[in-house]
């Protein structure tokens, strides 16, 4: 009976390094670049890709996990056991993620790869440049803002929704004349408006 409970042990933690390593490189990865959302069925063999790809760097780290012997790791020292444990299982992963998006920016900065934010909105937002901004409403009126280190801009698969630390009346001219009184920002959504302004902040 023991022994049947050993092999369900040594199955179940066989489905889980072959499974979840590779969803925490995935959601790692996701929280490093915005991408689309997939749906489990869709992003269950990128999973095992990337769990596979952990397998072959902690291989040597795996068969002592596997080992149930009186002599194995577990019996000698339990707390090593578990940490490597959790080092295949999590921390690996996520090293890994964080390794394969420097490597694809690097690749890209180098203009080896094509690694582009999925639209301009994105692309501009990602720099985390402060700006002042100036948006068209679709009455006509506009409406100027600081964006600054307490802002937002949302970004895929969501862009367009922005948050402006700091509202700013704009006289006839065009330029910000002044922040308006109290004003703690606005949030602006695509249907708001119809295009928007960059200015430098200098």
């Amino acid at each position: 009976m023991q022994e049947l409970s050993t092999l369900e042990l040594k199955h179940l933690f066989l489905f889980l390094i072959f499974v979840v390593p590779g969803f925490v490189s995935m959601h790692v990865y996701g929280l490093l670049r915005s991408r689309e959302k997939i749906s489990l069925k869709d992003s269950i063999f990128e999973a095992i890709a990337f769990s596979l790809v952990n397998l072959t760097l902690m291989i040597w780290a795996v068969v002592p996990l596997l080992d149930s012997s009186k002599t194995g790791l577990f019996t000698k020292s339990p707390w090593q056991y578990y940490m490597l444990f959790l080092t295949v299982l999590l921390v690996t992963p996520s090293l890994l993620a964080v390794v394969l998006f420097n490597a694809l920016s690097f690749l890209a900065r180098k203009n080896v790869i094509l690694l582009r934010a999925p639209n301009a909105w994105d692309d501009y937002f990602l720099r985390r440049e402060p700006c002042w901004v100036i948006a068209h409403l679709d009455d006509g009126r506009r409406i100027g803002g600081w964006y600054g280190d307490k802002s937002y801009a949302s970004l895929y698969p969501n862009s367009g929704h922005i948050y402006l630390e700091e509202l700013w009346q704009i006289d006839k001219t065009g330029k910000f004349d002044q922040k308006v009184p109290g004003s703690k920002g606005i949030i602006l959504r695509p249907k708001d408006y119809k295009l928007i302004e960059f200015f430098e902040s200098t």
